[in-house]
């Protein structure tokens, strides 16, 4: 009995031996172009971070610096989007790659816009002015990094452990994806900026970074934008689309970024809405005081549950 705990002992001694030389095996070949281009997003995040940091002390500067932040974070989303598809060109995608990508986005869409927006806050915000007002900042923006952290956790937790969707790219998301709450956090400095400092922006300042939060932890679904435009053949007329649109921000950044990121964040519970309230029926008042459903609804109900039937 003795010997038998005993040869049990070392099968698990020498499972977990080889468990072990295959991570090490694992971690030794890595994907060099994937992996620099993640970095080059974590880079982005860093400098962002930096710039954000340096406007606070350079009072002269702090426009420029901040709106250099801005673009640092909306450049780095441009990496995240490149790396996932440089890696399954390349047939590079591991689970380094992924936590190496989630590691990135903490610091590029998480912590860099979080400051950012507490920079904002504090510096641009009336509402928000004094030793109260700082707290409040300092809150939101905590908030801000905690749910882009459960965000990115999810995600991993859900998607990164299906290799099959890992290597194919996913469509959807469930919930606002972090670069999109940051990128939002940028066009809406940006859009400061760009309209020599209006007085209406820095009311969306407190409103925009809870909301934000929320999206990001919801199960609102959003688009897998990158994909959904360049993944994969489209039509001639789609390429002609894009390359307008491409046209536009490039002559007009700021007003198109805006308008596009705004319409982003709308899809997601516009959606959801007109989804809900095509399942609920359409109940008109009948006579009595009872109410009867709508006889067009009734119909358009009738045809679809036939349809599923069949």
């Amino acid at each position: 009995m003795y010997q038998g705990k005993g040869q049990a002992v070392n099968h698990s001694w020498c499972m977990a031996r080889i468990q072990h030389s295959d991570a090490e095996d694992v971690v030794k070949k890595v994907a060099t172009l994937p992996a620099l281009v993640t970095l080059a997003n974590a880079f982005c995040g860093f400098l962002a971070i930096a710039y954000t940091a340096d406007a606070m002390v350079h009072v002269e500067k702090t426009d420029q610096l901040l709106a250099r932040a801005a673009w640092l974070i909306l450049l780095g989303m441009v990496f995240d989007a490149l790396d996932g598809t440089i890696a399954r060109l390349t047939k590079g995608t591991s689970n380094f790659g992924a936590q190496l990508d989630s590691l990135s986005d903490i610091i590029s869409f998480g912590v860099a816009p979080a400051f950012l927006g507490k920079t904002l806050l504090e510096s641009y915000c009336g509402a928000l002015e004094g030793t109260q007002g700082a707290r409040i900042a300092l809150m939101l923006s905590v908030v801000f990094v905690a749910c882009a952290a459960l965000r990115l956790a999810r995600y991993n937790s859900t998607v990164h452990d299906d290799a099959d969707t890992a290597s194919q790219g996913v469509e959807f998301f469930r919930g606002l994806p972090t670069p999109g709450a940051a990128a939002a956090m940028a066009v809406l400095t940006l859009g400061y900026f760009h309209s020599d400092k209006n007085e209406f922006i820095p009311i969306l300042f407190p409103i925009a970074v809870p909301v934000l939060s929320y999206l990001m932890v919801s199960r609102i679904p959003y688009p897998h934008f990158f994909n959904k435009l360049f993944r994969g053949r489209r039509k001639f007329t789609q390429l002609v689309q894009i390359v307008v649109l491409t046209v536009i921000v490039a002559f007009f950044p700021e007003a198109s970024l805006g308008l596009g990121f705004a319409a982003y964040l709308s899809w997601g519970p516009v959606a959801v809405l007109i989804r809900r309230v095509r399942r609920r029926p359409s109940l008109l008042p009948h006579r009595g005081g009872v109410e009867v459903e709508d006889p067009a609804t009734k119909k358009v109900r009738q045809e679809a549950n036939g349809g599923a039937n069949g």
